[in-house]
């Protein structure tokens, strides 16, 4: 199984998949991790986030930049299963699995 993960640090993923029962399914070739930076899939200098429309603090990550990942991993890969992390409780909508 190959686990595409987009995210804002991807250095901080080698120690988590280098270690324990996933190192393992790596050594057995059981998984295997493709991680990618959101600036990859930006243009030079443009940001990857962009204010909240509202009244919550933070900034949300633009979905242009999440699209061009898609497109690519499943150009790549063939179609998945997209799970997204989200600091909200987990729900379910159509094909996306929201955590």
């Amino acid at each position: 199984m190959i686990c595409s993960i987009l995210t804002v640090f991807p250095e901080i993923y080698a120690p988590f998949l280098g270690a324990g029962i996933i190192k393992k399914a790596v050594q057995k070739n059981v998984l295997s991790f493709d991680i990618h930076s959101f600036f990859e899939y930006a243009e030079p200098k443009e940001r990857i986030d962009a204010p909240t429309f509202g009244h919550g603090p933070g900034m949300l990550i633009k979905p242009e930049v999440v699209e061009k990942f898609i497109a690519m991993q499943e150009k790549t890969h063939s179609r998945s299963v997209r799970v997204f992390f989200l600091p909200t409780v987990p729900f379910l909508i159509k094909n996306y699995f929201v955590l």
